[in-house]
């Protein structure tokens, strides 16, 4: 991907933008998956790995978009400035985004931590309804009870907070949508 930019020279300036900005949604796609494949079983190191890489791609595709806007600012006109500035919005709303969405991935590696965590607390409390005493019928502590209703209380707030987030994302990719609409017009200007 590094070499991007100057392989899309014969593109104008929006359409470069655009097409980096591709490059960025897929970088976005393959940081989801690495997170639903964290979630699925996958292992704290894979998801490392593949952040490592995913971060890789959005700095190239950020730098090569800033370059673009070094370009633009270059020609001075006043199409140039105009363009310039829903670039500059776009790399604004993107990082946003980023932001969101790592915080969005933090909140939901711990869900599922949590839910882990709640799972084995149950199979815990089940293996233990034998009372020590050794008779075979079973004692339900009033701790295990509260313990679980704290655990359900828990993971269904976390769950809403991350909700909650999910739904700011989307929020942010009508927003950049927006901005991708206003760079696109922008073609038959320069």
């Amino acid at each position: 991907m590094p070499g991007q930019l100057e392989e899309s020279e014969g593109l104008g300036h929006n359409q470069r933008v655009l097409k980096l900005q591709e490059d960025r949604v897929r970088a976005y796609e393959d940081f989801e998956a690495a997170i639903r494949a964290f979630i699925d079983g996958g292992t704290e190191e894979e998801y490392e790995r593949a952040c490592r890489d995913i971060t890789a791609r959005f700095k190239v595709a950020s730098d090569q978009i800033n370059a673009v806007n070094d370009d633009l600012l270059t020609l001075a006109t006043a199409a140039a400035k105009g363009l310039s500035g829903w670039i500059r919005k776009l790399q604004d709303a993107e990082k946003d985004k980023l932001y969101l969405t790592v915080a969005s991935h933090i909140e939901r590696k711990r869900l599922a931590k949590m839910k882990l965590a709640a799972e084995l607390v149950a199979k815990n409390a089940a293996e233990q309804g034998t009372h020590v005493c050794g008779h075979a019928h079973t004692h339900e502590s009033e701790g295990t009870t509260a313990d679980q209703e704290l655990n359900d209380l828990a993971l269904e707030v976390h769950g809403e907070q991350v909700d909650t987030m999910h739904k700011d994302i989307n929020i942010m990719i009508e927003k950049i949508n927006e901005i991708l609409d206003e760079i696109r017009y922008w073609e038959d200007e320069e």
